[in-house]
């Protein structure tokens, strides 16, 4: 499993996905970026879509959600 996560900087839920992803043996890779809350408009191009909450979940490039997505899914892995 790939996990790409997209966070903004003092995201608490970014942080937290962040933390989660890194579990031993949950993923094979883990890209996480960090931008800042003035860049919104260069994530929105370069993502092709403006989310309405971060942190964003990629799971083998399928997006997921945000932090409670990737819980879940994490939980139900282990």
């Amino acid at each position: 499993m790939r996990i790409k996560i997209l966070g903004i900087e003092d995201c608490p839920y970014c942080k937290k996905a962040k933390w989660l992803s890194t579990m031993p043996g949950l993923a094979e890779e883990v890209v996480y970026a960090t931008v800042s809350r003035d860049q919104k408009p260069e994530i929105i191009a370069l993502i092709g879509k403006d989310y309405e909450t971060y942190p964003v979940v990629l799971i083998d490039d399928e997006y997921i959600g945000g932090f409670n997505e990737l819980n879940d899914k994490v939980n139900s892995i282990t």
